[in-house]
C-alpha cells in the first residue's frame, strides 16, 4: 500500500461504492466524479463547506477536494440552521455543498455548488486579521463537539490522514474483498476513517444513511453481503436490544467499537456469542485529534482485557504522565494519558485565521484522559481531566451545552457521562422562604395550593420546552438526556462557589 488512499486509479475497474439506492462506481469512474467536482473550484485553493450523508455525491465530493489541494470541512447535514450559521459565519468557506436529494439509480450527479453569504441568523464576527490563507499542510477541518456546532475544529493534514488509514487497515488486516457498510456517518472521524482505510486497499464500501434499527438496513446488508460494521457505544446497545447476536448473518466477519467506552459485560457477550461463527471483534480508542484512532484491542486478546483499550496503533505510542509531566513507569499508576504519531493533528481553529497557522502539535497529543496500564502494556482509562461526554461516539462540550441552552433562556447546569447527557434546569428564583414564627397550619394550606399547583404547571411547561429544544438542536433521542429541576441554592458548590458535579450528578441523577 504505497499510494494514498485518495489515488483512486491504483484500483482501477474494482467497485468502490455501492448506495443502497441501486447506484455502484468503479474506482475509474470516482475518481473522474471527484474531479469534476473539482473542476468547479475556480480558486486554486479553497475551503469548501460539506454537509454530508453517506453518499456517492459527498464522498466524491471529499475527495475531489483532497485530490486537489483544497479543504473540505465536513459537517452533519442535518446541522441545525442556526449552528451552521455560526460555523459558517466563523470560517466563511470559499463554496457550499449540501446535496438536498440523491440521483436516480444509473444517474451520476450534477454538483450545485453555492458562495457563502451571511444569512440572518448569522452571528456577528469579527473581520478576520491577518493571512486567511490556507497553510499547505491543511487538508481537513472536522468538529469534535457533536451537535453543538462549536466553532472549535480540529486541522488535519494528509500525512495525518494517510498514516492512520494505513495503520487501521494493517491491524485489522483489510483487502480488496472487504464490503464494509457505513453504519456511522463520512463527517465522524470514526466513519471517515472506514472510508479511508478501505478506499486504500479496493475494497467496496456500502453506502446507507439507514440506522441498524431500522429493517431496511438488515436488508441492504444481506442483500449485499457486507462484511464489516462499526459502531459507538450506544450502536451495540441498541443491537444487543434488537438480539444481534442471534441473527444470521453468514457474510459478517468484523465488528468494530470505539466512540466511548462500552460496559465490559457487553464486550464479552457480544465477543463470545459471535466467536464460534468466526466473527472477530475489535474495541479501538481515538480521538479526532488523532486523526480517528489511537489504539485497538486484538480480537484474540478481547476476552482477556474486556476493560482495557489495548495497544498503540502500529505507528503511535502511548506514555503516561504526571500532572507535573513526569513519565510514569510503574503499572497500574494513574497519570495524563499521551500519544506520539504521525497521525496527530496540526491544532484547533476557531476561525477562518486559523487556517493559515502550521503545525504546533508536533506529533504529540495530551488526551486530556486518565489513564493506567497493566502488566502487559495494555492501557485502561479510568477518567477525564476537562467537562465533555460522548454521545453516540460524538464528543459534546458541557459547557457548550450550557451556553446553547442559555441563549434560548434556559438557565441550567450540565453533567452526565458516557451515552448520557444530564440537564439540571434552575428555577428563576429560589421558594419563598416562610417569615420567621409563621405557622404552617392546615388553614393556611389551602390558600398556597393554588400557587404551588401554578409554580408546578410552569415548571412542566419548562421543561417539556427545553426537551423540544434538546431535540431539535442536538438530535438526541430523549434515552440519551435526561432533565431534573432545582432552585439554584440546591446546587452543591463549594466554598468559592464552584459546582461540584460529581456531588451534583450523584444528587439529582444517580
Amino acid at each position: 500500500m504505497d499510494h494514498e488512499f485518495w489515488q483512486l486509479e491504483a484500483h482501477a475497474a474494482r467497485c468502490a461504492l455501492r448506495d443502497d439506492c441501486g447506484r455502484s462506481i468503479t474506482y475509474r469512474e470516482l475518481a473522474a466524479l471527484s474531479d469534476r467536482f473539482a473542476a468547479q473550484l475556480k480558486k486554486p485553493r479553497a475551503l469548501v463547506l460539506l454537509q454530508c450523508h453517506n453518499s456517492i455525491e459527498c464522498v466524491a465530493a471529499y475527495l475531489g477536494c483532497l485530490r486537489h489541494g483544497h479543504v473540505p470541512l465536513l459537517l452533519a447535514a442535518n446541522l441545525h440552521e442556526q449552528l451552521l450559521a455560526t460555523i459558517s459565519a466563523c470560517y466563511q468557506p470559499d463554496y457550499c455543498y449540501a446535496p438536498t436529494q440523491r440521483t436516480e439509480p444509473g444517474h451520476l450527479p450534477s454538483y450545485e455548488l453555492t458562495s457563502y453569504a451571511p444569512t440572518a441568523s448569522a452571528p456577528a464576527v469579527a473581520p478576520t486579521k491577518g493571512d486567511s490563507a490556507l497553510h499547505p499542510d491543511l487538508a481537513l477541518l472536522l468538529s469534535t463537539s457533536g451537535s453543538t456546532g462549536s466553532p472549535k475544529l480540529v486541522r488535519l493534514s494528509r500525512t495525518n490522514l494517510q498514516s492512520n488509514a494505513h495503520d487501521i487497515a494493517q491491524y485489522l488486516e483489510l483487502n480488496a474483498n472487504e464490503r464494509p457498510i457505513t453504519s456511522l456517518p463520512l463527517n465522524y472521524s470514526y466513519g471517515l476513517s472506514v472510508i479511508n482505510s478501505h478506499l486504500l486497499v479496493g475494497a467496496t464500501i456500502l453506502l446507507t444513511d439507514l440506522s441498524v434499527t431500522q429493517a431496511e438496513f438488515w436488508d441492504y446488508f444481506k442483500q449485499e453481503q457486507a462484511s464489516s460494521l462499526a459502531g459507538v457505544p450506544y450502536t451495540y446497545q441498541m443491537l444487543l436490544r434488537l438480539r444481534f447476536t442471534k441473527m444470521q448473518l453468514p457474510s459478517l466477519k468484523t465488528l468494530t467499537q470505539a466512540g466511548g467506552h462500552l460496559d465490559p459485560d457487553k464486550v464479552k457477550t457480544i465477543a463470545q456469542a459471535l466467536a464460534p461463527h468466526g466473527v472477530r471483534f475489535f474495541v479501538m480508542y481515538g480521538q479526532t485529534e488523532a486523526t480517528a484512532r489511537m489504539s485497538y484491542v486484538p480480537a484474540a486478546q478481547l476476552a482477556h482485557k474486556p476493560g482495557s483499550i489495548g495497544i498503540a496503533v502500529p505507528q503511535g505510542h502511548f506514555t503516561l504522565e504526571t500532572d507535573d509531566g513526569h513519565e510514569i513507569t510503574t503499572p497500574h499508576t494513574t497519570g495524563v494519558l499521551v500519544y506520539r504519531g504521525p497521525n496527530v493533528n496540526l491544532g484547533y481553529a476557531h476561525c477562518r485565521a486559523d487556517l493559515a497557522v502550521g503545525d504546533v502539535n508536533h506529533g504529540c497529543l495530551k488526551t486530556g484522559d486518565l489513564a493506567y496500564f497493566d502488566e502487559d502494556q495494555y492501557f485502561y482509562i479510568v477518567g477525564r481531566q476537562s467537562r465533555f461526554i460522548k454521545l453516540t461516539g460524538l464528543r459534546y462540550s458541557l459547557n457548550d451545552c450550557e451556553q446553547i441552552l442559555a441563549q434560548h433562556g434556559f438557565n441550567t447546569i450540565c453533567t452526565g457521562r458516557d451515552e448520557q447527557l444530564c440537564i439540571l434546569l434552575l428555577s428563576a428564583a429560589p421558594a419563598p422562604a416562610p417569615a420567621q414564627g409563621q405557622a404552617h397550619d392546615q388553614a393556611s394550606a389551602p390558600d398556597q395550593a393554588p400557587e404551588q399547583e401554578q409554580e408546578q404547571e410552569q415548571e412542566q411547561t419548562r421543561v417539556a420546552q427545553l426537551k423540544a429544544l434538546v431535540a431539535a438542536t442536538f438530535h438526541l433521542h430523549q434515552s440519551l438526556y435526561q432533565i431534573k429541576c432545582a432552585p439554584p441554592e440546591a446546587v452543591p458548590r463549594n466554598e468559592v462557589g464552584k459546582v461540584q458535579y460529581y456531588e451534583l450528578q450523584q444528587k439529582f441523577f444517580a
